[in-house]
């Protein structure tokens, strides 16, 4: 009897260890799959708005004229897929928007905004660091591409998307208490984490 009993125990304890091992493999390709499908969520819907991006700007440099470009931009589709869209010229630095109420005062020269001075350097998309847009405070990204005409550089256009909806799907993310998401730009700032203090700082990417 007893070593029946004995036999019964080491079979529960192997049970045991089979369940655990299945049970934390389960757990962890899960979270992959978790991981993963929130990476692609994100990229998919960062391409999206680039591909927007160019699209308009291929629009508006076949007339670059102010009224032109403010007639693409008001289209619903754009205002529905950015906070704010907006631009401005090389000479003369008059700028367009697509929000009426949208003023950022009677001294905004785009030029010198982080914006228009990469899509100019660059002369390609460019794709911003947070910054708190100088209107409103909110802390935002923008996609931002440079305006050409005939080779030449003459202007660009600024395409607003907030962070807020992205930190929102990170911290709706659930890890079976393994931890958590969060996302760091290329320079090392911090755009979503559940830790509100550690928002648009560097602080976490040492942990």
């Amino acid at each position: 009897v007893g070593s029946e009993m004995c036999i019964r125990d080491r079979l529960n304890t192997t049970q045991y260890l089979s369940v655990k091992r299945e049970l934390s493999s389960t757990i962890e390709e899960s979270i992959t799959d978790i991981v993963n499908g929130v990476k692609n969520t994100v990229a998919a819907e960062l391409n999206g708005k680039k591909k927007l991006a160019n699209y308009v700007t291929t629009l508006v440099e076949q007339n670059p004229t102010i009224d032109n470009i403010t007639n693409i931009i008001n289209q619903p589709d754009i205002r529905d897929a950015f906070v704010l869209v907006g631009g401005g010229y090389e000479v003369d630095s008059p700028y367009f928007k697509n929000d009426p109420s949208w003023n950022p005062g009677a001294n905004w020269d785009p030029r010198v905004r982080p914006w228009y001075k990469d899509a100019k350097s660059k002369g390609e998309l460019v794709i911003t660091e947070p910054y708190a847009d100088s209107a409103s405070g909110e802390i935002m990204i923008s996609v931002a591409t440079p305006i050409n005409q005939a080779g030449s550089f003459i202007g660009a256009i600024f395409f607003d998307l907030s962070l807020s909806t992205l930190s929102d799907l990170i911290n709706s993310v659930k890890l079976f208490d393994a931890g958590y998401l969060f996302i760091v730009t290329e320079g090392g700032t911090i755009i979503a984490h559940p830790e509100s203090c550690l928002l648009y700082t560097s602080d976490a990417a040492d942990e």
